[in-house]
């Protein structure tokens, strides 16, 4: 009786183990869904290292932000079913206090630019929820940056 209840348990635990090894990653499956997002919407889009997809719709000054500076933007989040989440008209704020995504982005234009930035979760809210954004989304802005101090 032993011996079949051992073989049983090995069988749960390979079986278990398998399917542990197949399951998709949080980053795997953002990576899909912003590959079929920039299919779909025929975005000629940048990806950065770190795994921030971007694309400068003007590419402005040659005054750049850091993580230490102050910005003042417009922006507009959505998710990617097209869902709008959040706005603002020349909002001030520090860039190194926003989500990981958009210290990452927003340094790639100068003041005056224009980006559209697809950031993957792990890169914004991640795990957590925040608001009417899902835990785990990818989330899409379009922001100009205006001044930088």
């Amino acid at each position: 009786m032993p011996k079949k209840i051992f073989l049983t348990f090995v069988l749960f635990l390979f079986i278990g183990l398998s399917y542990s090894c197949q399951k998709e990653s949080q980053d795997e499956i953002d990576q899909k869904d912003i590959e079929k997002y920039i299919s779909d919407h025929n975005i000629d889009a940048t990806k950065h290292a770190s795994g921030v997809y971007y694309k400068i719709i003007k590419q402005g000054g040659s005054s750049h932000p850091n993580v230490n500076s102050r910005i003042n933007v417009d922006y507009k989040g959505t998710l990617l079913d097209g869902t709008d989440f959040d706005s603002g008209k020349k909002v001030s704020l520090e860039l190194g206090r926003t989500i990981i995504g958009w210290q990452i982005g927003i340094p790639l234009i100068g003041e005056g630019g224009e980006i559209l930035l697809i950031i993957p979760s792990r890169l914004g809210y991640g795990t957590t929820a925040q608001g009417s954004v899902p835990k785990n989304s990818v989330m899409v802005f379009e922001v100009k940056l205006h001044f930088v101090s």
